[in-house]
């Protein structure tokens, strides 16, 4: 399924529409997945970037091990929601079968998809597997078909078992007779519904019939042993940012020794959660604290084994959230940044690009830091670092003004003036007063003149004149006596 245009954040908007591209492989793929732990979840298969066969074969020349791995999507059918990642997209989910019986691939993959396990020739080119074979049956025990053929030419039941198990006796606890069943027959490994010369060898421990079903049957030609690779499913894995640990969660479905490892983004392995544990039948969770790991993408592989081993793989992406610091008020004529953070955290203000101060946050998260004093304006970071280098989200603000204008400077003023003019800081806002009244309110350019119109006043008139700059801060008043000349 190609996922290159899908809106992952919002899968609620194309998973009704969106199909995956091989319809009957998928429809086998889900059906076992429903069936083997994932009954409450709907199931987009994305891709499945694994598949391979040993080199091992059976004495009839049937592959009898298998590698597949799968990348899916989930959805729950209860609940409706969507299995999530730490980004709230939805998770690639993992789930992996490293060297395992064929007969369980084939159970997955589907019997009509592969027919049989007698392989001729297997080929991957980057998009497709091409796997090509013989038969149709697993090419071990007895063929139900043949026997059905044998039994329709009238051969009688002993007949029919001497053909499959030669070599065998019959025995009936109850009774003491023994039934020699005789010597082989044919050889041919074919399964042909039309033939009655038709010989399957006996089925090896751990192959399946044909429904994909595993079974255990005497075997005749095969010393394969008769412990099959443990199970394990409803592999999940998640990072809680409050505890700081990752959770890896998995189901077992016997008695098993599990090891979980942890590997790093260059594939180094870091640590090992469990080692050689004793498990028994049921959901697992594992606890790691990774309080000490920067953040990053970790794979977590899962290892069970009784006297064979099934694995399992897990990504999980560790996201620690440092705690973003609150920051008071800085103006202009600060020299001190102060606010909280995360305890112990590293502080640092930069202005621009550049760090102008740094500090540490004590035991309760406060902290000061000294800095240079700034213009207006000056537009200031401030974040953390908790001690193995993750770096909080930026608190970000301005420097605020609170340096108020000068005095502004007035020219004189006499009885028969209209107009009082001066200078002031550029852009100020004037208020032209006497002591019982507002006269005018005017504004300074941008190189800072200002020009108010105002009614004529009494000689020996007091005029006090403010300037209050953008940031609200207001100057000193200026008095200007209004005279009978200049």
């Amino acid at each position: 399924m190609d996922t290159s245009s899908l809106d992952l954040s919002h899968p609620q908007n194309w998973w009704a529409s969106v199909k995956e591209t091989d319809s009957s492989l998928v429809t086998s793929i889900t059906s076992w997945m429903i069936q083997n732990g994932y009954s409450d979840k709907e199931i987009k298969i994305i891709s499945i970037p694994k598949l391979s066969f040993s080199d091992q074969l059976t004495a009839g020349g049937r592959v009898k091990l298998a590698t597949i791995k799968l990348n899916f999507f989930l959805k729950d059918k209860t609940t409706g929601d969507f299995v999530l990642d730490d980004q709230k997209q939805i998770k690639t989910n993992t789930l992996e079968f490293k060297d395992v019986t064929a007969t369980r691939i084939r159970g997955m993959i589907g019997i009509n998809v592969m027919k049989s396990y007698l392989l001729t020739s297997y080929q991957e080119n980057g998009t497709s597997y091409i796997v090509t074979g013989l038969g149709n049956g697993h090419g071990v025990g007895m063929s139900q078909w043949g026997a059905q053929a044998m039994a329709d030419q009238g051969l009688s039941y002993r007949e029919i078992l001497n053909f499959y198990y030669p070599g065998t006796t019959l025995t009936n606890p109850d009774f003491a007779p023994v039934v020699n069943i005789g010597t082989p027959n044919n050889t041919s490994g074919t399964d042909n519904p039309t033939s009655s010369v038709v010989n399957e060898a006996p089925a090896p421990a751990g192959s399946s019939n044909d429904n994909g079903i595993e079974q255990s049957t005497p075997s005749a030609d095969a010393p394969e042993s008769t412990t099959k690779p443990p199970s394990i499913s409803n592999v999940s894995s998640g990072y809680n940012s409050k505890t700081r640990q990752i959770t890896v969660n998995y189901t077992v479905y016997e008695n098993v020794t599990s090891t979980v490892y942890v590997k790093n983004a260059a594939g180094k392995i870091i640590s090992y959660p469990i080692k050689e544990v004793k498990q028994k039948p049921g959901n697992q969770h594992v606890t790691l604290d990774v309080s000490k790991l920067p953040n990053g993408v970790y794979t977590f592989g899962i290892i069970i084994s009784n006297s064979q081993k099934s694995s399992a793989i897990t990504k999980v992406t560790i996201n620690k959230i440092v705690v973003t610091p609150k920051v008071g008020t800085v103006s202009n004529t600060s020299s001190s940044v102060s606010g909280t953070a995360e305890a112990k955290a590293a502080i640092y203000v930069k202005a621009s690009s550049k760090v102008i101060g740094k500090g540490v946050a004590d035991t309760k998260g406060k902290f000061k830091v000294t800095i240079p004093k700034q213009k207006a304006g000056t537009k200031l970071s401030i974040y953390a670092k908790d001690a193995i280098g993750n770096t909080s989200k930026s608190f970000n603000l301005a420097v605020k003004d609170k340096i108020a204008p000068s005095k502004p400077m007035v020219n004189p003023v006499t009885y028969r003036d209209t107009v009082v003019t001066g200078t002031t800081e550029a852009k100020a806002a004037i208020t032209i007063k006497t002591r019982t009244k507002t006269l005018k309110y005017a504004k300074a350019d941008s190189k800072g003149k200002f020009r108010a119109t105002i009614s004529r006043q009494k000689t020996g008139t007091t005029l006090y004149v403010t300037a209050k700059d953008p940031s609200g801060n207001v100057s000193s008043a200026t008095a200007v006596k209004v005279k009978t000349r200049r």
